[in-house]
C-alpha cells in the first residue's frame, strides 16, 4: 500500500473505508453471525439435514453459507465484527476442504445448532486473517467490493 506520511492522504484512505462500512451498514448486503463462545473459532453452517429420503437414509441440502444471498458476512464474537466478502469466505471453506477434508466436505463438517440437524465448519479468527492477508490486497479489500455495493457484478 503506497503511504507518504501525509495526514490528508490518510486522511482519504479512512474515508474510503468509512464510507464502505457506511454502505454496508445501510443496505441489505450483510448477513450477520454471532458466536456466544468463548473461544476463537466460528461455526460457519453449509447444509443441514431435511428429514429422509425415499429409501430412509438422510436428506441433506444446502443451507446458511451455501445458500445465503448476502454479499458480506459480519461475524461478531466478544462484540468484536470481522466482516468479509461472502464469496472470499465460500473460498476459504473450499480451501478447507481440499487441504484438511481431501475434497469432502463431509469429512470436516461438524453437527451444531438446530437440534443437531445443521452442519458447518469451523473456522478461526486466525485463518479468516491470514486468508484475506494472502488472498486480497489493498485495493481490492476496500475498492473493489464498491461494484457489489452498487448492485453490480459480484467478481
Amino acid at each position: 500500500m503506497k503511504t507518504n506520511n501525509n495526514f490528508k492522504y490518510d486522511l482519504e484512505i479512512g474515508k474510503q473505508a468509512e464510507n464502505l462500512l457506511g454502505q454496508l451498514l445501510e443496505g441489505n448486503h450483510l448477513e450477520v453471525k454471532f458466536d456466544k463462545y468463548k473461544n476463537n473459532r466460528f461455526f460457519i453452517e453449509v447444509f443441514k439435514r431435511k428429514g429422509n429420503n425415499p429409501d430412509g437414509s438422510p436428506k441433506y441440502v444446502f443451507s446458511g453459507l451455501g445458500v445465503t444471498q448476502a454479499e458480506f458476512y459480519a461475524l461478531m464474537k466478544n462484540n468484536i465484527f470481522i466482516i468479509i466478502k461472502t464469496s472470499d469466505l465460500k473460498k476459504l471453506i473450499k480451501h478447507k476442504v481440499n487441504t484438511q477434508g481431501n475434497g469432502k466436505l463431509s469429512s470436516i463438517a461438524i453437527g451444531g445448532g438446530d437440534g443437531g440437524r445443521s452442519y458447518g465448519v469451523l473456522v478461526t479468527v486466525e485463518e479468516i486473517i491470514e486468508w484475506q492477508a494472502n488472498n486480497r490486497t489493498y485495493k481490492e479489500s476496500i475498492i473493489d467490493v464498491q461494484p457489489a455495493l452498487e448492485g453490480g457484478e459480484n467478481e
